[in-house]
């Protein structure tokens, strides 16, 4: 029982493989009488494990081809690729493809069309061509604007591009032209931030130079002036600038007329054009301020600044009609006692620094006279010591003098006082001196003569 049953099943099993090849060969058949690409994927998809399989997919391939190359259209070619990634056609279906893209891109002739036809096929066929067509549109837009931002788009998305000197070109000139157009130093000067290498550059830098120095000569003040040298340190007016600063800065101060003024326009100008000019007008107000004052102090003042100065005859003859003191001098005389007498002058010639009387003014040798003699005191020697203030109209003076006097005996020392008055008067001084002796007033004598005469 058993063993028939395995035959039955054994019999029906090699009947079922027959038939189910009987039918791939009969679908076979029937699929290369169809010889369409439909029919040979339908047979691939029905039977697929069927010994016809690589032929059926071949044979697809090459109806689909046939068909879509014969279609000629872009849509049935991009449906061979899809349907056959890897088909025996591929390369010609990508370059129909191509080829058809770009016709349609070329009909268009616009900047998108290509752009589209570039992102579809970057390496394409005709991708250079493309490029360069965009690129010679993109410059056509550019100069039909003729503006600035169209040409600097170009530039962006060309800065290497067969119209990048021509797109700088023009905007430069743009640039210039708002430059001329403005006509201010501001203008140029942005033209010249803009194109540092311009073909205007130089024509720009002389023009703001111009404007500015024009500006700085009409304003006419040493601070417009400043200005300008500020803005433009390398200008053409550079040094007719220094030259018109030294001026103002000149005029400023001889309006003023002031030492303060002069010293100032020195302290700016040390190698100005007008420093002799100043140093003059400084002696001028020291030798007007002499004259003010018209006095010996003043007018010796003034010579000793200005030993050759333009007004040192004038000084020398007023110094000399005032018949004052000769300054630093040593006058030497004697009292009516006959006593010497020494009359010290300050430098100035306008104190008495010391009066020496007697031994004190005497050089070394035989004892002199006595310089006073009383009933009580005998006075042999006396220095007085000033300043004592010449007067600038009678040329008087007077130095007085309080302390003790030591007695010669060795008996100790007495109060006492002593003044002298004198003037001076054509190379001669003359005066008295008093003795006031403080404790023994009785013992006071009476006023003592003096001269003595200047060095000659």
């Amino acid at each position: 029982m058993r063993a028939g049953l395995g035959a039955a099943l054994v019999v029906v099993l090699v009947l079922g493989i027959g038939l189910w090849l009987g039918g791939a060969e009969i679908a076979w058949a029937r699929t290369l009488y169809q010889d369409t690409g439909e029919a040979y994927r339908a047979y691939a998809e029905r039977w697929p494990e069927s010994r016809h399989m690589p032929e059926a997919r071949a044979r697809q391939d090459n109806r689909d081809w046939q068909r879509a190359s014969a279609g000629g259209s872009i849509a049935e070619l991009r449906a061979y690729l899809e349907e056959h990634p890897r088909g025996a056609y591929v390369g010609p279906a990508r370059q129909l493809e191509d080829d058809l893209r770009w016709q349609e891109a070329q009909a268009a002739g616009t900047i998108p069309e290509l752009d589209r036809y570039l992102f579809e096929h970057p390496t394409g066929l005709h991708a250079a061509t493309a490029r360069q067509q965009v690129e010679g549109l993109q410059w056509a837009e550019a100069r039909a604007t003729a503006a600035i931002p169209a040409y600097a788009g170009y530039l962006s998305m060309y800065p290497g591009g067969r119209y990048a000197a021509d797109a700088r070109a023009a905007i430069d000139d743009l640039q210039w032209a708002t430059a001329q157009s403005a006509g201010t130093p501001d203008g140029f000067d942005a033209y010249q931030g803009a194109q540092p290498a311009g073909r205007h550059l130089q024509e720009a830098a002389r023009n703001a130079d111009e404007l500015r120095w024009s500006q700085a000569r009409e304003a006419g003040t040493a601070e417009a002036i400043a200005a300008y040298l500020a803005q433009q340190p390398s200008g053409a007016h550079v040094a007719d600038a220094h030259a018109a600063i030294d001026d103002l800065q000149w005029q400023a101060a001889a309006t003023a007329g002031t030492i303060e003024a002069y010293e100032g326009y020195l302290g700016q100008r040390p190698d100005g054009r007008h420093v002799q000019d100043a140093h003059d007008g400084i002696e001028g107000v020291h030798w007007q301020q002499a004259r003010a004052a018209d006095t010996p102090a003043a007018y010796l003042a003034y010579l000793r600044q200005y030993p050759s100065g333009r007004f040192r005859d004038e000084a020398r003859e007023r110094y000399a009609a005032f018949r004052a003191p000769v300054p630093g001098a040593a006058y030497v005389g004697t009292t009516v006692t006959g006593a010497p007498v020494r009359v010290a002058v300050d430098a100035d010639g306008t104190s008495v620094v010391r009066l020496d009387f007697g031994l004190a003014a005497d050089q070394p040798g035989a004892v002199p006279p006595p310089v006073a003699a009383t009933d009580c005191y005998t006075v042999a020697s006396l220095s007085l010591r000033g300043p004592g203030p010449i007067d600038d109209g009678d040329r008087a003076f007077s130095v007085s003098q309080h302390g003790v006097m030591d007695l010669a005996s060795g008996a100790g020392a007495i109060a006492a006082e002593a003044a002298a008055r004198g003037s001076f008067s054509d190379g001669q001084a003359s005066g008295v001196l008093e003795l006031h002796f403080v404790d023994q007033p009785l013992c006071d004598g009476r006023p003592i003569a003096w001269t003595a005469s200047a060095p000659r």
